[in-house]
């Protein structure tokens, strides 16, 4: 029976939608949780989801994940003398992935170790998740944290675990006593790639309760920092790099909402609301309704240039990332399509930054260097226009960022032909959309000039 079959049967016999919808996070995730069956073999083995790089039929896809392998065999390529590197040129890389953006992260193991499963490729799971990073901070505290592992998964909705998952389970137990084992761990990895879901999860599982970077974050850093380690990541495991200080502002991260919420709301620089909010317009902390959230302080601080979102072209995100940029006072954001990757090349923020697009899609980058912000009111009503630059980089796209300055070289003649939004074919893009009392305009030149002009006046 899978969740829907569930919710059907509970409405079969008299329980509506808006009541499913009415139950508080916790209830829902028990509810889901408890009624979930170890899925085993004729002889009792798990059953493990399956997936195979190889047989994907998206070329992108597999070019994206490939990339990153190449990445971290020549991570791994540097860390060795001449000597050894001849000697262990067939040795395996070793990659690391952490599934802590999942609210389920045992659940989405399978998939991860799936994907970068191939010949010379080690791949292990960090069981690493907002619930260990709690559990530890209370035994360095003095108390019994690695003992109350179960009750601070049911704290971030997780339940019943032990029971599905008892291997994994286990070893996030032994990761939870034993800091050598992580530190340890992390100093093998010539990658790690953190998945999708929810990014606030995700720095939550790298950084202590209090806010301050983890031991095994501070490691993370200081191995990326001396070009012994690819970081990447997918999604929410995108959003959560950036972070750091760019022209002494710190770098937020954006954990929330979409274009129409920024209309109608703007940018709010609180906790984002639950998961629920967005998949089932149903949850106890909802905002203004899509209204878009930051973390001021940003994420893990690896990507200093500028703000990160993701699923860009696909939903629409232009608007919100424009109006985030501009208020948190930086002068870049970059938008990554899906099957695409933005690759960058820095390690300490304020140097010079080399960057490229592959996949299948495109980036798009918004420079508010030479813009403006202007804002009016008239009594209770209020309005806000944002002037910048916008560029929309395609696929074999390279660029780089030297202190306030972009420079791109567009390469059309290798631009994919599914490029997002067929933007690739567009030389000016004017949209006009009304949302109720709510005008957006955006004029902008594309693609075929890499340089353009936007405009988004909005009432609030």
């Amino acid at each position: 029976m899978t969740k829907n079959d569930l919710f059907d049967r509970l409405n079969d016999e008299g329980v509506s939608n808006d009541a499913i919808r009415s139950l508080s996070d916790e209830e829902y995730f028990i509810l889901l949780d408890a009624l979930e069956a170890q899925q085993v073999d004729e002889k009792g083995r798990r059953l493990k989801e399956q997936v195979s790089l190889a047989n994907t039929k998206n070329l992108s896809s597999v070019n994206i994940y490939n990339a990153f392998i190449d990445a971290a065999r020549a991570k791994k390529q540097t860390k060795l003398s001449s000597d050894e590197a001849a000697e262990q040129q067939n040795t395996p890389v070793k990659i690391g992935v952490v599934t802590a953006s999942s609210r389920d992260p045992f659940e989405a193991v399978d998939f991860y170790l799936g994907v970068f499963q191939q010949p010379n490729v080690e791949v292990v799971w960090l069981p690493l998740t907002p619930a260990l990073q709690q559990a530890m901070f209370v035994d360095n505290m003095g108390g019994k944290g690695c003992d109350n592992l179960t009750r601070f998964r049911a704290q971030n909705n997780v339940f019943d675990r032990e029971r599905l998952y008892p291997a994994r389970t286990d070893m996030q137990r032994k990761w939870c006593e034993d800091e050598a084992l992580r530190i340890e761990t992390l100093s093998t990895l010539d990658g790690i790639f953190f998945n999708g879901g929810d990014q606030s999860k995700t720095l939550a599982a790298l950084t202590t309760p209090d806010g301050q970077a983890s031991a095994f974050l501070t490691k993370l850093h200081t191995m990326w920092r001396a070009d012994k380690l690819i970081v990447g990541g997918t999604s929410a495991g995108t959003a959560v790099q950036a972070g750091g200080f760019m022209n002494n502002r710190p770098v937020p991260m954006l954990t929330s909402g979409n274009s129409k919420g920024v209309l109608s709301s703007g940018v709010f620089a609180i906790p984002p609301v639950s998961q629920r909010c967005e998949d089932e317009n149903g949850c106890a902390n909802r905002l203004v309704e899509n209204a878009v959230t930051i973390k001021p302080t940003g994420g893990f601080g690896l990507f200093t240039i500028g703000l990160l979102d993701t699923h860009f072209s696909e939903r629409n995100r232009e608007v919100r990332l424009i109006a985030a940029t501009a208020q948190s006072s930086q002068q870049f954001g970059f938008g990554v399509d899906e099957t695409t990757a933005l690759l960058v090349d820095a390690f300490e923020s304020g140097e010079k930054v080399n960057f490229s697009v592959i996949g299948q899609g495109g980036v798009y980058i918004v420079d508010l260097g030479q813009g403006r912000i202007e804002e009016s009111r008239n009594g209770a009503d209020g309005k806000r226009a944002i002037a910048g630059m916008a560029h929309f980089l395609p696929a074999g796209s390279r660029g780089s960022i030297d202190g306030d300055m972009l420079s791109v070289t567009l390469l059309p003649q290798s631009l994919p032909e599914q490029t997002a939004l067929k933007r690739a074919r567009i030389n000016v893009v004017i949209v006009m959309t009304v949302y109720g009392e709510i005008t957006l305009c955006v004029y902008a030149v594309m693609v075929v000039r890499p340089l353009g002009s936007l405009m988004v006046p909005y009432t609030y």
